[in-house]
This record gives structure tokens, C-alpha cells and sequence, in this order.
């Protein structure tokens, strides 16, 4: 039994939206292939044939589309991600900064 695809609708200032993030040329790879994925999803198409336009994942197209129903234009952003812990402090940070912008002592006088 095959699962039924999440239907997408968009009103007309999200799609404007999607359209101007294809086009800009400084929206992230990532961001934009989800925006691909979500204009082709609201022009009723299943995820197998964005999948063979797109040569992506089926998964992939899965994973944006629920994304995208789910919290809308936030669900395309990308997570975060934990990472390493900070190493130094915001306080840390300052002291050094204050150091390094300081005069030498030589030169003061």
C-alpha cells in the first residue's frame, strides 16, 4: 500500500515568496532546493516526478514537502545544529578584545 503524498496550497504572497528565493542568487543551495521542491509540490506533482525532474531523493523530497506543511516558510529553514560546546566566554572574548585594542606601554609615553 503506497502512502498519499501531503497536498500543498499556497496563497499568493507565499508563492511570491518561493519565486523570489529561486531567483535571488544569494539563497543558500540547500534553501532553494526545498523552495523547488514545495513550487512543484503546490503545482500537483507526486514526489516521483520531482524526483526524476529534480535528481534528488525520494526522501528528500518527502522530508521538504512535510517540512513545508507542517510550519510553513520556517520549515525550510535548516536546523540547527549542537556542535562543539564554546571554548571561551563572551567575557573571555571582551578581556582579550580590550587587550588587544589597547596601546603598548612604549608607545604611551
Amino acid at each position: 500500500m503506497s502512502r498519499v503524498a501531503t497536498i500543498v496550497t499556497l496563497n499568493a504572497v507565499t508563492e511570491a515568496t518561493l519565486q523570489h528565493l529561486t531567483r535571488a542568487p544569494s539563497t543558500p543551495q540547500g534553501l532553494a532546493q526545498g523552495v523547488k521542491i514545495v513550487l512543484a509540490a503546490a503545482k500537483g506533482k507526486a514526489n516521483q516526478e520531482i524526483t526524476s525532474q529534480l535528481e534528488i531523493p525520494e526522501v528528500t523530497v518527502g522530508k521538504w514537502r512535510r517540512a513545508f506543511v507542517a510550519r510553513g516558510l520556517d520549515g525550510l529553514q535548516d536546523a540547527t545544529r549542537s556542535g562543539r560546546p564554546a571554548k571561551y566566554t563572551a567575557e573571555d572574548w571582551q578581556k582579550v578584545q580590550h587587550r588587544v585594542c589597547q596601546q603598548p606601554e612604549y608607545q604611551s609615553r
